[in-house]
């Protein structure tokens, strides 16, 4: 069976994942939790969408970038105090990004602005009376730290769109 094209394959993933990362960004606000779930269910798309949008072998190879985040990222957790919902999530997220000339650079790129983003969008959220009055239980409004799963899913969800509109 011949693989579709890069367009195809994106806008796959991407509107296969844009509830997933609503639901990351929602769950993240309300319990500063990335529930297991969610990322596993975020594999189960890679495996089976990723097995019928990819050649076999770009979908093995993907699994390189998995290792690498997860390796890179359990340093981060057991040392920097990262979560380990946010690196498991951006491990299996890695499983999305290509691994051809300047995509790698991309999704760094929007990791980086997703973070800052996400970041500043709580920032204004939580200051929106309305809001959290309608969600007065959503623990990220009186929390210390940002919930990173905001900017997180953001980041993939950009990459995706980014990467069906180059591909286009």
């Amino acid at each position: 069976m011949l693989a579709p094209g890069p367009f195809v394959t994106a806008l796959a993933f991407l509107l296969a994942l844009t509830p997933i990362c609503i639901w990351i960004t929602l769950t993240d606000l309300r319990d500063m939790k990335i529930r297991n779930v969610a990322v596993y269910t975020m594999t189960g798309i890679f495996v089976v969408l990723g097995l019928l949008a990819l050649p076999l072998d770009v979908w093995a190879w993907r699994w390189l970038n998995f290792v690498v985040v997860f390796a890179i990222g359990f340093v981060l957790f057991a040392y920097a105090g990262f979560g380990a919902g946010d690196i498991k999530f951006v491990s299996v997220a890695a499983l999305f990004v290509s691994q051809a000339e300047g995509q790698i650079s991309l999704a760094l790129i929007c990791l980086s602005v997703g973070l800052i983003a996400g970041l500043g969008l709580h920032q204004i959220l939580k200051r929106i009376p309305a809001l959290t009055r309608a969600t007065p239980d959503w623990k990220s409004w009186g929390a210390k730290r940002t919930p990173a799963g905001v900017g997180l899913a953001l980041a993939l969800w950009a990459y995706l769109a980014l990467a069906c509109v180059l591909a286009a």
